[in-house]
């Protein structure tokens, strides 16, 4: 169902029926806000008191799990924190009557999901409910979500549907386009010049290479295979880390800027991983990695980002009154240097930084109550400027957010949808992506149109199915009368 049409309070619903009934709930959802997020709406929707739901991010320790986990009867976690305690043997998912996994899309591969629900499927007569407003737009991977979570009835609601029209608000998306400066395009060119320095051997050796990052992964994997046998080969798996990394940095160039690039470059030659230094040698080794080098520190030296001055444009003309917007950004780099942009050129603005608990070197993640924090103040409008990683692009409640912008475009539908799905809550919204031209961004924004598309199909032949089903099972059940 589309983003903001209350898929939180039919969970909150089927809980309460169950709590009503001395049966015990579990929510999961992926990130540790959207937890709290829940365990708030459900004891505000509900007559459950929130000192009668367990909340689980990881911040209690086990023995304290241990005890509440038996002592009551609805929980809202992690599924990190109940895959751990599981497989520690202090919690029996088993006797839980009603699972509810939140943004369901993620039950796939590897995902704490999948093994929460395996193991819970064991055992009949359970419910189970997965909620997602971006299931994706590949039919198999929409199956493996159904197998993966026992799923037996599926229902897809779309923004066009009757009962569901009249409440989904107006989303203006405006693809902003913004020239590529001349300089981006003279150090691009030199990269285009390192990559092919750098995969020569690989073609004199007989591996066919790519340039995008995908093929230059699969050739690795068909170098380290061949080189079992000819060791003298593991040099191009160097080569190739080396390309993956300057790929890495034209893509910072292509959708970030070239001060964000900048950053990225000075700490690839300050890391002490060894892939890293290891690539940075082999690099450094080309003399024309030198020019490279020496033109983007010459044009950074009096470069303005013209993605950030173009944030500014849009925020001072729409940010009135209690007007509030999210800036999504996918690098967390690029979220610092936005702020810093942001204090030095909007002065009137009041912006916020809005990442996860990780620390990345010497920029320090956001503590649990600090994150929370930030969310209150946001809506109470200490604030009016949320800079957000992609830990808020998953189910945060934000209901009176008037527009977002993409800083950059994502070649993920799911991604899309879910920033997408920041604004148009509870009034209409808009929705700004900035793209430089004839880059990356616009091969992305492309990709996730074409993709939504896709999933739009998907969902529309789901419906049908189901639909034909449903025909079918009353035919049945006719013929089965007539037979009687």
């Amino acid at each position: 169902m589309p983003t903001g049409l209350g898929k939180t309070v039919i969970a909150a619903m089927l809980i309460e029926k169950f709590y009503n009934e001395k049966k015990k709930s579990l929510m999961m959802a992926p990130t540790k806000p959207l937890v709290l997020q829940h365990a708030k709406t459900i004891a505000e929707s509900t007559g459950i008191s929130e000192n009668e739901i367990g909340v689980f991010t990881g911040e209690i320790d086990a023995e304290e799990r241990d005890v509440i986990w038996v002592t009551r009867r609805v929980f809202v976690s992690t599924p990190q924190v109940v895959f751990n305690d599981m497989r520690s043997g202090i919690l029996d998912i088993t006797k839980f009557d009603l699972l509810i996994f939140d943004e369901a899309h993620r039950a796939v591969g590897n995902y704490a999901y999948v093994d929460i629900a395996q193991e819970y499927l064991k055992y009949k007569k359970k419910l189970i409910i997965g909620l997602t407003a971006s299931p994706g737009g590949d039919r198999e991977k929409i199956d493996e979500i159904i197998t993966n979570l026992g799923i037996a009835k599926v229902i897809a609601k779309t923004e066009y549907d009757e009962d569901v029209r009249k409440y989904v608000k107006t989303i203006d998306v405006k693809l902003v386009r913004i020239p590529e400066p001349e300089s981006t395009r003279e150090i691009l060119s030199v990269i285009d010049s390192i990559m092919t320095k750098l995969l020569e051997p690989l073609k004199d050796n007989g591996f066919r290479v790519g340039r995008s990052r995908k093929d230059l992964v699969a050739a690795m994997q068909k170098v380290i295979d061949s080189a079992k046998e000819d060791r003298s080969l593991f040099q191009l798996v160097r080569r190739l880390t080396a390309a993956i990394r300057l790929d890495y940095l034209r893509e910072y160039i292509e959708t970030q800027g070239l001060d964000v690039a900048m950053h990225y470059l000075d700490e690839m030659k300050r890391s002490e991983d060894s892939s890293i230094r290891r690539a940075m040698s082999i690099l450094s080794g080309l003399e024309e990695f030198g020019d490279l080098e020496r033109k983007m520190t010459s044009y950074a030296a009096e470069y303005i980002n013209p993605k950030m001055q173009r944030v500014v444009t849009i925020l001072s003309a729409h940010l009135h009154g209690n007007a509030r917007a999210i800036v999504f950004t996918h690098y967390r780099i690029t979220s610092d240097i936005l702020m810093e942009y942001l204090h030095r050129n909007a002065p009137d603005l009041k912006p916020v930084r809005f990442i996860g608990q990780a620390d990345r070197g010497a920029d320090q993640g956001l503590s649990q109550d600090q994150q929370r924090k930030i969310i209150d103040d946001f809506k109470n409008n200490v604030y009016n400027v949320l800079i957000a990683t992609s830990i808020a692009e998953e189910g945060l409640d934000i209901p009176d957010t008037d527009f977002v912008i993409f800083y950059e475009a994502v070649p993920s539908e799911i991604r899309y949808i879910q920033r997408k799905g920041r604004t148009g809550r509870s009034r209409n919204g808009q929705v700004y992506i900035l793209v430089f031209e004839n880059s990356r961004d616009m091969a992305y924004y492309y990709s996730s149109i074409r993709k939504v598309s896709r999933m739009s199909q998907v969902i529309e032949d789901m419906k049908q199915d189901s639909e034909e089903n449903k025909k079918q099972e009353k035919q049945d059940a006719q013929t089965r009368l007539f037979d009687f």
